[in-house]
C-alpha cells in the first residue's frame, strides 16, 4: 500500500473517460507510461531519454519510441526536434563532428486526454491522409 503522502506518476483521468484507453496502441500506452515516470522525476519540462536508458530501464525499443509521432498528431505529447535534424527526422545534418545531436524532447500534454478519443483519432487521420 502506497502512503497518502507519497507521490507517484499519474496519467490523466481523461485516458479512461474519453476513450483514450481503448483507442491507443500497447506502444503508444508504454510511452505515455515511460514519460508519465520522467515528468515525475523531472518535472514539467520538456524531458528526454537516450536509447541505451529507454532500453535498459522502460524496455522501449525504437518502434515504441516511434509512437511519440502518432501521440504528437493526436495533441497528447508535445516533441521539441533538434533543428539541425533533416526533413524525415533521421538523419542529422549541420553539427559539430565529434559532437552528438540533441536529443528529442518530450512534454505530456495532460490536457490533450480532455478530449473525446474517437473525434481527435478521426481528424488526426483524415489530416494525415490528406
Amino acid at each position: 500500500m502506497v502512503p497518502a503522502e507519497e507521490r507517484t506518476p499519474s496519467l490523466p483521468a481523461g485516458l479512461f473517460h474519453n476513450g483514450w484507453i481503448h483507442l491507443l496502441e500497447d506502444t503508444e500506452i508504454n510511452f505515455l507510461l515511460m514519460l508519465a515516470w520522467l515528468h515525475f522525476r523531472f518535472g514539467a519540462q520538456p524531458v528526454f531519454v537516450a536509447s541505451d536508458i529507454r532500453l535498459r530501464q522502460f524496455g522501449l525499443g525504437k518502434d515504441a519510441y516511434e509512437a511519440h509521432r502518432m501521440l504528437n498528431r493526436f495533441g497528447l505529447v508535445d516533441v521539441e526536434e533538434d533543428p539541425n535534424r533533416d526533413f524525415d527526422g533521421y538523419l542529422v545534418t549541420g553539427y559539430n563532428e565529434g559532437t552528438m545531436p540533441k536529443l528529442h524532447r518530450f512534454v505530456l500534454r495532460r490536457e490533450g486526454f480532455d478530449e473525446k478519443a474517437v473525434p481527435k483519432i478521426r481528424s488526426a487521420i483524415d489530416r494525415r491522409l490528406r
